[in-house]
This record gives C-alpha cells, sequence and structure tokens, in this order.
C-alpha cells in the first residue's frame, strides 16, 4: 500500500516532469513477431460503498483472437489496488 500511495503521489500532474508527459502518454504497443504469444489483460472496478470489486480477465494471441476470458465478483475488498491484483491473481489461476 505505501508503494502504492509513493506511485499515486508520484503521477499527480503538478509532480510531474513536462518533457516526460509525451513519452507517458504514449501508448506502447510493441509488435509481437512470434505467433504463439499469449497476452493476458486484467481490469477491476471497485465500488467504495459496498467494498464489492468485479474483476475481468482475458487471454488472446499475438494477432488477437480470444483464448480464453473470466469474470468474477467479490466482497469486502478494501480498495481498487486490492481489486486489481485480485483481478491479477484471477486471472493466473486460470492460466
Amino acid at each position: 500500500m505505501r508503494l502504492a500511495r509513493e506511485l499515486i503521489t508520484a503521477q499527480h500532474p503538478s509532480t510531474l516532469n513536462p518533457k516526460l508527459i509525451p513519452r507517458m502518454t504514449k501508448r506502447m504497443n510493441p509488435r509481437m513477431e512470434d505467433s504463439s504469444s499469449l497476452i493476458c489483460r486484467t481490469d477491476a472496478a471497485w465500488n467504495i460503498q459496498s467494498k464489492r470489486a468485479g474483476l475481468a480477465w482475458i487471454f488472446s494471441d499475438a494477432i488477437g483472437s480470444w483464448i480464453n476470458q473470466g469474470t468474477r465478483t467479490m466482497k469486502l475488498i478494501n480498495s481498487p489496488l486490492i481489486a486489481e491484483a485480485l483481478a491479477l491473481r484471477s486471472a493466473l489461476l486460470s492460466a
């Protein structure tokens, strides 16, 4: 949690180096040369009032074809960071 707070603080617009902003906002899209590559994407949504989180993950190949996907809801989640970590964990368990 301490490292997450440090990351959030470091990304606050008033603390950003203006020279780095164009590089940071540029979307990274590495070329996939290997057709056997497996890509895993995860996401989470968190509701502060109910402390519930929705988790999702998807596996695709190098050309973007879906291989597998999943979703899950969880109760008693205390932060969005924990929700994101649980989404990663769920994807790993699914793999």
